[in-house]
């Protein structure tokens, strides 16, 4: 089955929703947002005995202007250009292009390595204006923890930001497990 033009939402009625767990069903209704699936392809085969779910399946499509909320209380991104493919019991994301609050993020990776017990892991790098990532700390869980430091701070210029998260999606909320990275400042 292939599309050449998809609406993003679609993807839900791909995923075999009825054996996820809560926490990554939740997440993946509320994080896929608006945008177009160019290229879209699809395979589908019955078999009980290859897979928990009952079925194989593939799903793979680059994404176009896309919208994604992808943690809770964080700026959603928008303008998102990348690759999305949904693999059995697994999800992929690569972002070649995306913004966040007007600040461009250079590119992305997001994974769940395993549905069952999901665990969404994500990466980012991008060059950004210190002031712009102020405000997206301003706007983010960071404004409670190292949001604090910088208060009254007036940043200017710029810097790399190297930024990864996890989220555990086993329950009922998505917790957000672990927040690592570095910025260079130039």
């Amino acid at each position: 089955l292939s599309a050449d033009s998809v609406d993003l939402s679609s993807v839900k009625n791909f995923l075999p929703i009825n054996v996820l767990p809560n926490g990554l069903n939740k997440y993946l209704k509320e994080s896929l947002g608006v945008g177009r699936l160019k290229y879209s392809r699809v395979k589908i085969k019955n078999d009980t005995n290859l897979s928990r779910f009952g079925l194989l399946y593939s799903y793979s499509s680059d994404l176009s202007d896309a919208k994604l909320k992808y943690a809770p209380d964080w700026p959603e991104l928008d303008g998102v250009k990348g690759k999305l493919l949904l693999d059995n019991n697994s999800f992929n994301l690569n972002i070649d292009k995306a913004y966040t609050m007007g600040q461009k993020i250079d590119s992305g990776h997001a994974h769940i390595s395993d549905f069952v017990n999901p665990v969404l892991e994500a990466h980012i790098q991008t060059n950004f204006d210190l002031a712009k990532g102020l405000a997206i700390v301003d706007n983010s869980p960071l404004k409670k923890t190292v949001g604090k430091y910088f208060s009254d701070a007036k940043l200017y210029g710029s810097s790399d930001l190297d930024l990864g998260f996890k989220l555990d999606m086993k329950k009922d909320k998505v917790d957000l497990n672990s927040l690592y990275g570095k910025i260079n400042l130039h």
